[in-house]
């Protein structure tokens, strides 16, 4: 197992355990270019970048499932900010 799959398991087995109530927040530079597209649109908002990469499809499966969102995505940044 690669040390990204095993990464992956462990953060869903966390969210997993964390009780609907409470708010979940995953924080960190995961090296992520998210496209908003349709079926996305739920958890990406309209302001990704054009462009997805195999960590990007992750986080929007994992946020999908996890039912959460990619919060850098939900609101407009000026262009020279959108891929930082």
């Amino acid at each position: 197992m690669q040390r990204k799959d095993s990464f992956h398991e462990i953060l869903q087995n966390i969210t997993d355990g964390v009780p609907r109530p409470h708010i979940k927040l995953v924080i960190g530079d995961l090296n992520v270019k998210v496209v908003s597209m349709e079926p996305w649109q739920r958890v990406l908002g309209h302001h990704g970048i054009r462009g997805m990469n195999n960590n990007g499809l992750w986080l929007v499966e994992f946020c999908a499932e996890s039912d959460m969102v990619v919060g850098g995505s939900l609101f407009p940044h000026k262009t020279i900010h959108t891929c930082t």
